[in-house]
């Protein structure tokens, strides 16, 4: 269980680095300011390449949940789990698997992946799913559910050494 959470901090951070990466990215292309030194088809590929992988963590999770409680042979947790995809909120946790698993798989294709426009369908998605989980405590629940924490200060440096990382690997000359 503790490498589900480890996986879910890192996983959690990319969304949401990249979230802030994209509104800020999209700030910068309206100003038409360049960015100095810093290749944008590049970036933008770095960044759709971490929103792949993000999915791909997410799916490990789901997989090895799945897997941990088909053979565990507890009954309460079969049921728990049962109940989650198949209960009455199997809305939830099938809004949950479209935002973190299939939809960035789109960014399997390369032509994709080199576009700013997959980046976007999928922040957007997220944005929308996390604003609409917070709408039932109205605009104050929404205003406290984006309050930063240092937790989310974390994440977010977790997701700016990952960037950084992919960005040079990607801009490295051979």
């Amino acid at each position: 269980m503790l490498l589900n959470a480890i996986l879910n901090l890192i996983a959690s951070s990319v969304f949401s680095g990249t979230i802030l990466i994209t509104l800020c990215l999209i700030v910068v292309n309206l100003s038409k300011a360049k960015l100095a030194k810093i290749d944008k088809p590049t970036l933008i590929k770095a960044i759709n390449t971490l929103l792949l992988l993000g999915s791909i963590i997410y799916t490990v999770m789901w997989a090895t949940e799945f897997f941990m409680t088909y053979y565990s042979g507890d009954e309460y947790e079969q049921y728990t789990f049962a109940n989650r995809l198949f209960g009455s909120y199997w809305w939830a946790a099938l809004t949950l698997l479209i935002r973190s698993v299939l939809l960035p798989q789109i960014l399997w294709i390369g032509k994709l992946r080199r576009s700013f426009i997959p980046t976007i369908a999928v922040v957007s998605f997220w944005l929308l799913i996390n604003i609409l989980a917070q709408m039932p405590f109205g605009i104050a629940g929404i205003l406290r559910g984006f309050r930063i924490s240092m937790g989310y200060l974390g994440g977010f440096g977790i997701y700016i050494v990952l960037l950084v990382s992919v960005y040079l690997i990607l801009n490295r000359k051979n």
